[in-house]
């Protein structure tokens, strides 16, 4: 897009939001659920006209299964309390990130919902692994 071989791309905000604070890229919709802090003025994809496709990547931390609770606990308590840091949020922030930082029902719930969502997705549109 940068040199003007194609007019359209998709990318994250990490490696978008440079260029689109420079003015050399333009923000048209993103597919977050809530407007972006440092980009206000961009619509998602709810309030562009295409309902129920938030899309959201996100970076988990997980454990072997067997992990036993007392591990899987003390560790999502420690991180949960690094990303909520103010300064590991704001480097974060500035790569692009929403910081969440839940339990690991959280990550649970989301994971049970999206994958029927994405299922259907792939199912309706015919793609098939190679």
């Amino acid at each position: 897009m940068l040199s003007g071989a194609t007019q359209l791309g998709a990318f994250s905000l990490g490696s978008a939001a440079t260029h689109m604070s420079a003015g050399t890229l333009r923000a048209l919709v993103h597919t977050g659920a809530a407007r972006m802090a440092d980009f206000p003025a961009v619509p998602n994809m709810t309030e562009a006209g295409f309902p129920n496709s938030d899309s959201e990547t996100f970076q988990v931390l997980v454990a072997p299964a067997g992990t036993p609770q007392d591990i899987i606990d003390r560790l999502s308590k420690e991180v949960i309390a690094i990303v909520k840091r103010p300064d590991v949020r704001e480097t974060l922030r500035q790569t692009g990130f929403s910081v969440i930082g839940g339990e690991p029902e959280m990550l649970r719930a989301r994971i049970a919902r999206e994958v029927p969502m994405w299922k259907e997705v792939i199912d309706r549109a015919g793609i098939k692994p190679e």
